[in-house]
């Protein structure tokens, strides 16, 4: 006889979905589009000197997040198979966990 899990037919709400990890790649993606685009200069020696558009990168995230917010993140995505998901995003402000929605709602006041 097979155990029945009782969870089988529950559902979660949207409100439950939003507190459900998103995964690294998610997570990553959510903050870069926050940002939006910058400005990009790209010099090669002097020469061919061009600007173009670009999303912020983890590193930059990162410091932004220390410089403006004094918040440390370790963003877990995975570089080499961006389409899985890995473990979520970690933030931390004098030693105190933070959850990805609670930096993303100071990120969007600090914006504006």
């Amino acid at each position: 006889m097979a155990v029945q899990d009782k969870f089988a037919d529950e559902k979660l709400s949207d409100e439950e979905l939003d507190q459900v990890a998103g995964g690294t790649v998610g997570e990553y993606d959510e903050l870069r589009d926050l940002f939006g685009t910058v400005k990009r200069h790209v010099s090669s020696g002097g020469r061919n000197a061009h600007t173009f558009e670009g999303r912020l990168n983890d590193e930059e995230i990162k410091s932004w997040l220390r410089s403006n917010l004094n918040i440390d993140a370790q963003i877990n995505y995975k570089r080499w198979f961006p389409w899985q998901d890995g473990d979520p995003n970690v933030y931390t402000r004098n030693g105190q966990s933070l959850t990805h929605e609670q930096v993303v709602k100071e990120i969007k006041a600090k914006l504006g």
